[in-house]
């Protein structure tokens, strides 16, 4: 009995403990805001806080995640602009080497057009010197030879010289030193400056000759022969005209032209000299300097 008693005296003792503790363990909890802090909040309000500062920790987050996608778009454009400036660059490149292939193109065409064109003209100059050497050149009428004249006082010195007109005709003159012999070799040559003007035509001391009145004695016919033509800048004789009267007198002849026969090669005035050649020598002209007009 006494050991029941004893038992339940240490039961109600270890409620009465363990009451104890609960009731402080309950006050703690009721209180435990107010030991730490002083303020009477409630533990909603303490997960309001937390929920509250979660919150603005989530926002800071968020705002800095923003931040990191913004300098990563700035960072993606920049490389971007890179990139257009890196093609452009290459567009430019390219443009360029296109341009160099084109004048390398160009130039390439100009070299082969030139070729050709050296190849066309060498061709034309073979083919030109390959007629020509099949041509029969014209001969000239008179050699008209430019070496200083032997000074002499015979029928190869023209003393006085002249043209007229003679019953509608044109008479050359030609008076000489010295009685010209029978069938002599010497001929005469009037060089005629159609157009007066020394820088066209075969220069002839001061003259520029586009036509030539030449009289030789003809052994075959017992006659002297007078021929005339137009003459080329080289000296060579073109046209021929003829229908000539000729006179002589002891150490004077006359040569008389139609002047309708050579109406195309007259249109007007013109200038002239005349000399004397025989066996390719070529004696003093007449007048010595200068040269003589005729006016119609």
């Amino acid at each position: 009995m006494e050991d029941r008693n004893r038992l339940f005296t240490r039961i109600v003792f270890w409620i009465g403990v363990i009451s104890g503790i609960l009731g402080i363990i309950g006050f703690l909890i009721a209180d435990l805001p107010a030991l730490f802090g002083g303020n009477n909040e409630s533990l909603a309000d303490l997960q309001a806080t937390l929920n509250a500062a979660q919150a603005e920790l989530t926002q800071i987050a968020l705002e800095d995640q923003a931040a990191a996608n913004q300098a990563t778009q700035e960072a993606l454009a920049a490389t971007q602009a890179a990139l257009a400036t890196q093609e452009a660059g290459a567009v430019e490149g390219l443009g360029n080497l296109e341009a160099t292939r084109n004048a390398e193109i160009a130039l390439t065409n100009t070299q082969q057009a030139v070729e050709a064109a050296a190849a066309t003209q060498a061709a034309a100059a073979t083919a030109t010197a390959n007629a020509a050497a099949n041509i029969t050149p014209t001969p000239t009428l008179t050699p008209t030879l430019t070496p200083t004249p032997v000074p002499v006082t015979d029928y190869r010195d023209i003393v006085d010289a002249g043209i007229s007109v003679i019953e509608g005709d044109l008479a050359f003159t030609v008076q000489t030193a010295a009685p010209i012999p029978s069938a002599p070799a010497v001929i005469y040559v009037w060089s005629l400056d159609l157009d007066a003007t020394a820088e066209t035509g075969y220069m002839v001391q001061s003259v520029g000759a586009e036509a030539r009145l030449t009289l030789r004695y003809d052994t075959d016919l017992d006659a002297w022969i007078a021929e005339g033509a137009t003459v080329a800048e080289d000296g060579t004789a073109n046209v021929r005209f003829e229908a000539f009267k000729v006179q002589d007198e002891e150490n004077t002849i006359t040569v008389r032209v139609d002047a309708e026969d050579i109406s195309q090669f007259l249109q007007g005035g013109f200038a002239w000299v005349v000399r004397a050649e025989e066996s390719g020598q070529a004696f003093s002209f007449f007048p010595e300097q200068g040269f003589g007009v005729f006016s119609p």
